[in-house]
């Protein structure tokens, strides 16, 4: 008995480890095949990710690239360059591209010869110039710019061929360019009314475009009542001349009136002092020694002390000069000349737009910036009357002009919201049904800003 108890013992034991084995050879093509299947989908993670990663980074290039470009059409007081708009657009193109300088831009290409990122660059079928169909701004148009990897930059898949690779298995035929992915984006920009006008650089010798660069553009120590030039942004046309009114505390408020030529405007105190206020006042010999400080940063050929005009950005708030105060009046006929020599040689200025008609007891709050040639000056020998005489210039974008979000700039310890947009400062706004966008209202300072259109190649 105890014999057969043995045998019977090996015969199940044999029979049990019989059955692990077939078991296990019948779980182990699962296995085989879901790791495989794991490892597939993780190497194709790797390189739909590095796509992902390209489409961001050429994204970004093109947007920045583009923006730049948008600006460099013009000079910087917003007058256009010579040359066509695509030639312009190239040229700046080239520059962000590396042509001249280090390159803005990187992204994920090849990899080839153990590279893995090259600059983004472009080429002249990568520009498009597409006018406004609104028939209520013939002049404007839009600029796309793509950015691609393509070519020696077109991106080597990895792991996506290997992925294919069942297909032969299955004797499927294997989809062509498994192992290249080129992918491209565009961006387009437009303008908008600029929002915030940086703090003026450093500035020396005589204005020249482009050696200077942004040095001479910043907020003219001068701003009008948006009572009058909600009008004329409104009604007039480009080249249209207005007489900018020097009001005093004296004077009675002023009644708006539609197509009017005539604005109320003070000159302002836009040099940073710090503190609380972060400009300066507008009242006694020290402000108008800085009132007269910062006129000579914009003058053809500065001399004696010059003053850079500090950011300003909708929200801030301005003292304004009382031209019946005594002080005034007696460095009036000085003030007159700064303001001469400001406005040579003749170009257009960025002009702080004031919510309502200067005030004296209090600050001003900026809501915007007109765009204007500035062209005469003028002091009635018997009244003491100053205006000054400007030019309506067309809405473009100037130079060291932003368009700011969120929480004001200045000053920027306390947290304060930029204040919403106000007419004619509103932001552009696309129509859907006609593809357009809305028309630029006359005499406004703008700036470069992505498109709100949908476009073929845009952002997701």
């Amino acid at each position: 008995m105890h014999y057969q108890y043995k045998i019977n013992s090996r015969r199940l034991s044999s029979e049990h480890a019989q059955k692990r084995r077939n078991q296990f050879g019948a779980i182990s093509p699962v296995v085989i095949f879901s790791l495989t299947t794991i490892a597939a989908f993780l190497a194709f993670s790797v390189d739909v990710m590095r796509t992902v990663h390209a489409n961001e980074a050429i994204q970004f290039a093109s947007q920045a690239s583009g923006i730049h470009a948008y600006q460099n059409i013009f000079y910087g007081d917003g007058q256009r360059r010579s040359g066509s708009i695509e030639e312009l657009a190239m040229n700046s193109l080239q520059q962000s591209g590396g042509a001249t300088s280090v390159p803005w831009n990187l992204a994920p290409a090849g990899p080839k010869n153990e590279v893995a990122q090259t600059p983004v660059t472009f080429e002249t079928s990568d520009v498009t110039v597409v006018s406004n169909s609104n028939a209520g701004d013939p002049n404007d148009f839009f600029l796309q710019i793509r950015a691609r990897r393509e070519g020696n930059d077109a991106l080597t898949m990895m792991f996506m061929p290997v992925i294919f690779a069942f297909n032969s298995w299955s004797g499927s035929a294997t989809p062509p360019n498994t192992d290249k992915a080129t992918p491209f984006r565009v961006s387009e920009v437009i303008t908008q009314p600029a929002t915030r006008l940086g703090a003026g650089p450093q500035r020396g010798g005589a204005i020249n475009e482009p050696a200077s660069g942004f040095a001479g553009f910043a907020s003219f120590p001068l701003a009008i009542s948006n009572k009058q030039f909600l009008s004329i942004s409104q009604n007039a046309s480009a080249g249209a001349v207005v007489t900018i009114d020097i009001v005093n505390s004296a004077q009675a408020p002023s009644t708006t009136a539609a197509g009017t030529a005539h604005v109320r405007g003070s000159f302002v105190n836009v040099y940073h002092t710090g503190g609380l206020n972060y400009y300066g006042d507008a009242v006694g010999s020290l402000a108008i020694s800085q009132l007269n400080s910062t006129m000579q940063y914009f003058a053809g050929a500065p001399s004696g002390t010059i003053l850079s005009p500090a950011v300003v950005e909708r929200g801030s708030m301005l003292a304004a000069f009382d031209a019946g105060d005594s002080t005034f009046k007696t460095n009036a006929s000085n003030i007159t000349s700064a303001v001469t020599r400001g406005i040579t040689p003749a170009r257009f200025h960025s002009i702080p737009v004031l919510a309502d008609d200067p005030k004296f007891n209090q600050r001003n709050q900026v809501i915007g910036f007109a765009r204007l040639q500035l062209t005469q000056v003028l002091r009635n020998a018997t009244t003491g009357a100053i205006t000054v005489t400007a030019v309506v210039g067309e809405s473009v974008p100037m130079y060291n002009a932003t368009i700011g979000t969120g929480l004001a700039s200045v000053p920027s310890f306390n947290g304060t919201a930029i204040p919403p947009a106000v007419a004619p400062f509103l932001p552009r706004q696309f129509n859907a049904i006609n593809n357009t966008v809305g028309s630029r209202p006359v005499g406004i300072v703008m700036s470069p800003a992505l498109s709100p259109r949908r476009i073929q190649g845009g952002p997701l």
